[in-house]
């Protein structure tokens, strides 16, 4: 968990812009494990639920950030 919780932190620390490039990342990489899933390629099914996860994380924080740029100016 402690890897999770530093992984946080360093989004928390980020912009907006390279927030939703990392984004545009994670969702790729999604992607390809889900093809890979499909084609049977995929040996442990569990790096999709993690993706999932931290892709939920980043949404959260991304929201954040932007309800607060959006009422601080």
């Amino acid at each position: 968990m402690k890897k999770t919780s530093q992984w946080l932190k360093e989004i928390r620390s980020k912009d907006i812009n390279s927030l939703n490039q990392q984004l545009q990342e994670l969702r790729l990489n999604l992607a390809k494990l889900n093809l890979d899933h499909s084609l049977n390629k995929l040996k442990d099914y569990s790096q999709i639920k993690k993706l999932k996860k931290k892709i939920a994380r980043l949404l959260t924080v991304l929201n954040t950030k932007r309800k607060e740029e959006k009422y601080a100016g």
